[in-house]
């Protein structure tokens, strides 16, 4: 049962069992609840072949009549709307309501000192002998005793006159028995009032989606020959939703930052601001997708993210400079080409130009990260032209002195 879907449809096997070749989760029934994105309130029943399953689920569901499976092995699903459920779902971690269906007389007998529901939990405690198969039958009722703490004993009178029992899912109410439909009205108030959203441990809501692939871990367990265990179907799936809200939270914060950032940004830490702003919006998205607190894998995968956000930005800032650069040196190298720092004091003027040059590209805005580091690239790969130049500075000033002195 699952709030806020379309009406229900007809039931469909959800867990196939075929001869010899064992059990089997149906693709379409898995697409129907992969369509299913809110929590579900999951009831399950079990009970022996036409002992009441389908209409006591098609009740359940709020349907007055539907289509039976008697004799149709596996398990069923049908999903319907239940908004009673909403109001208090955030409130209550349960676990899924187990409708057990027995043909007992003895609970519909009085007994002296104990009512129907003492003789349930009787029932349920009392051990049923040494032997194998006793044992077998008592590890059922005390599976049923550990993950069901909370148990409630329901007796319905025959619904009707043998001749109509064959055809109960078309029979009208008209035609049944009344302290039956008292006992069915009161069986389902009970359901509705008492279930709650299914969740995993750690608190998680189980959408249809991640019912699914439950249903499919859990099988695959018990067809592969291990162990079914829920705790590693919860695991799996854990696994498996943890990692499509990492991959999700990472494209948010790609994009995020693509939106926002402006590279190069003037200073490291106006990155890393930007950078945990987006970090932030990304962590909620990531905790409204997770199963499990696995915050450092999300953490990981945004600070990979954020790291190549700092080679992009060092990059652009590298290209930026460098070409500032080369149009700020192109006068100089003009001057060069003229000739005109080889001549006697061309040294003086050549490092004139050139601090007029530093302070010129120093003035510019928007650098980034790597503008002194590219000025010192830039310094030292000029160093070797400017000794040139110092060396020619010097043997054309000791000539004119020769000259001079002749």
């Amino acid at each position: 049962l699952t709030a806020q879907q379309s009406a229900p449809g007809d039931p469909i096997c959800l867990v196939e069992n075929h001869t010899g070749q064992g059990l089997a989760v149906r693709q379409d029934a898995l697409q129907v609840l992969a369509n299913i994105t809110q929590p579900v309130v999951v009831v399950a029943i079990t009970a022996l072949c036409r002992s009441g399953k389908s209409y006591l689920m098609n009740r359940l569901a709020g349907r007055r009549t539907g289509e039976g499976k008697g004799g149709e092995g596996g398990g069923w699903t049908l999903c319907a709307p239940m908004l009673g459920f909403l109001s208090s779902v955030d409130q209550w971690l349960t676990s899924t309501v187990l409708v057990w269906g027995c043909r007992d007389a003895e609970l519909s007998r009085p007994a002296p000192g104990a009512g129907r529901q003492q003789r349930a939990e009787l029932w349920l405690f009392c051990p049923a002998g040494s032997s194998p198969e006793a044992e077998r039958y008592d590890l059922l009722r005390e599976c049923i005793r550990q993950f069901f703490p909370q148990r409630r004993c329901f007796v319905f009178n025959l619904p009707a006159s043998v001749r109509d029992l064959q055809h109960l899912e078309e029979l009208p109410e008209h035609r049944m028995e009344p302290e039956f439909l008292r006992q069915l009205e009161k069986f389902c108030c009970y359901i509705w009032e008492s279930s709650r959203a299914k969740s995993i441990p750690g608190g998680c809501k189980v959408t249809g989606k991640m019912l699914g692939t439950l249903a499919v871990t859990y099988v695959d367990a018990i067809q592969s020959g291990a162990v079914p265990c829920l705790e590693s179907a919860v695991t799996a799936l854990a696994e498996l939703h943890n990692s499509a809200a990492v991959r999700e939270a990472a494209v948010l914060y790609q994009e995020l930052m693509e939106q926002r950032a402006e590279l190069p940004t003037e200073t490291a830490e106006e990155l890393l601001e930007l950078h945990e702003q987006c970090q932030r919006e990304t962590l909620q998205l990531f905790a409204e997708r997770a199963i499990t607190a696995d915050v450092e894998r999300f953490r990981l995968q945004v600070e990979a993210a954020r790291l190549q956000f700092c080679s992009r930005n060092e990059e652009a800032s590298r290209e930026k400079c460098t070409a500032a650069l080369q149009e700020l040196r192109s006068e100089m190298e003009q001057r060069i080409g003229d000739g005109v720092y080889f001549v006697p004091g061309g040294h003086r003027l050549f490092l004139g130009d050139q601090q007029a040059l530093v302070e010129r590209y120093r003035a510019l805005p928007g650098k980034g990260v790597k503008a002194d580091a590219v000025l010192q690239e830039f310094l030292r790969n000029v160093e070797p032209l400017a000794r040139s130049i110092c060396s020619t500075d010097r043997a054309l000033m000791e000539k004119d002195e020769r000259i001079k002195r002749n």
